[in-house]
């Protein structure tokens, strides 16, 4: 009888392992995907930055923020630029900060349960800028 238990307790260890490799490889894999997303965010936040300094330069409307069709209807070129210029700059600031923050976080040092922390100041950065586009539509277009 002992014989039965050793065999059905080895087996029982050998599911247990197999299934925690399963487990570690799904989770490499989410941490795979959240890389990617980091560095996707990080890229995105950094075109936010120049698209945004380089209409200010320029004096043209980036089409990052509004459509073509929507740059020919605007009113007002000058004020829509001073008034979301900085606004996608500092939008794309703060999505390059989240994208950094979640690539240390999925690749150097744990920082706890940073990944919800980071989709929610990703949502509230993104739901900010597009309530500021609001704004700017309805006050140069």
């Amino acid at each position: 009888m002992k014989s039965v238990e050793n065999s059905s307790n080895s087996l029982h260890i050998g599911s247990v392992a197999l299934i925690m490799e399963k487990n570690i490889q799904t989770w490499r894999h989410i941490m795979d995907v959240m890389t990617i997303f980091d560095v996707v965010i990080t890229i995105f936040g950094l075109y936010m930055i120049g698209a945004g300094l380089k209409m200010n330069k320029t004096g043209e409307i980036s089409s990052a923020v509004i459509t073509a069709e929507e740059i020919k209807r605007c009113r007002d070129k000058k004020g829509f630029i001073a008034f979301i210029y900085w606004k996608e700059a500092a939008f794309g600031a703060m999505i390059v900060l989240v994208g950094v923050l979640g690539f240390i976080n999925d690749q150097i040092v744990p920082l706890g349960a940073f990944t919800f922390v980071e989709m929610i100041v990703f949502l509230g950065a993104f739901f900010w800028f597009q309530n500021q586009l609001k704004k700017a539509r309805e006050l140069f277009l």
